[in-house]
């Protein structure tokens, strides 16, 4: 059951890519776009690959689009690295172990480029110490953040973090979400 509640997590948290107006090219289309280099193609066919649990595939197509500065799928590429994936090669499984650090760094980089889902995924990384240090502060920082851009969950995260935090941390976490939210792009 675990593994299942991952899948639809990740692919609930990684968002959509065309929007409902526009044509959605069909498999074909979509791969031969992805290797012809255009990053929402690659970030589409990723989405398609995990959907289908080929997570070793989909990362590769996440951390081509990434590297291309795509928002969302340095954000999914960070979510994929937060997993334990395998691909085939040469006949062979190969896994490759969590890499949360590293997710982080993919975390940070779609909150740079103003991508909202990300936040949440940031904050609950310093909640838990998974890839940094444990750190409530900046833990309530990404949640408030979160929650003043519409996140729903995120409030319910921030204030049970209320509970294990000083005042005078309270105070430091909300100066920092101002100082995230001012370099967030506004609608």
């Amino acid at each position: 059951m675990k593994p299942l509640f991952l899948v639809v997590l990740v692919g609930l948290i990684a968002g959509r890519c065309w929007s409902a107006d526009s044509k959605v090219p069909d498999l074909a289309e979509l791969k031969l776009a992805a290797e012809r280099g255009d990053p929402k193609a690659q970030y589409a066919y990723g989405k398609t690959c995990r959907s289908h649990v080929q997570f070793g595939e989909a990362e590769n197509w996440f951390r081509l689009a990434a590297t291309q500065g795509l928002p969302e799928a340095e954000h999914a590429y960070g979510e994929i690295l937060m997993l334990q994936t395998s691909k085939t090669v040469n006949g062979k499984t190969v896994y490759r172990k969590p890499d949360p650090a590293q997710a982080v760094s993919w975390y940070v980089k779609a909150v740079n480029h103003g991508y909202k889902p990300a936040l949440l995924s940031l904050a609950h990384c310093y909640k838990d110490g998974k890839g940094v240090k444990q750190n409530n502060v900046e833990a309530y920082k990404y949640y408030t953040a979160a929650d003043k851009l519409g996140d729903l969950t995120a409030k319910i995260y921030r204030d049970s973090l209320i509970l294990k935090m000083s005042s005078a941390e309270v105070q430091q976490g909300q100066n920092a979400a101002e100082v995230v939210l001012a370099s967030f792009p506004k609608k």
